[in-house]
């Protein structure tokens, strides 16, 4: 399951999409329990600076994640990814939930 959280948070931290389609997303993800913890500090990270447009959200994640006392993150992971279709992120986030439920 982290594989399809870490493709879900790819696709946030790629989306060109407007502030508010990202917050929407976030609230999608609100009640999951994150496995893998690198994924739930990104996660978070991503809330907290939801605000912006996706080049200045891209930026300013690393530091926010440092700030949050987690300096060790593969940014690679989430940075260097196809974009994703809107589609494609629902699709991933109906996943997850069906894994949440099972």
């Amino acid at each position: 399951m982290a594989d399809l959280e870490r493709e879900i948070l790819r696709a946030l931290c790629k989306d060109s999409r407007s502030r508010a389609k990202r917050k929407e997303i976030t609230a999608q993800l609100a009640a999951h329990i994150w496995n893998h913890s690198e994924n739930r500090v990104v996660y978070e990270a991503i809330c907290r600076l939801g605000n912006r447009n996706a080049s200045i959200l891209r930026a300013e994640l690393p530091a926010e994640a440092t700030r949050m006392g987690f300096p060790d993150i593969d940014w690679k992971a989430y940075f260097d990814s196809p974009p994703v279709t809107a589609a494609a992120i629902s699709d991933l986030i109906c996943q997850l939930k069906r894994r949440d439920e099972a």
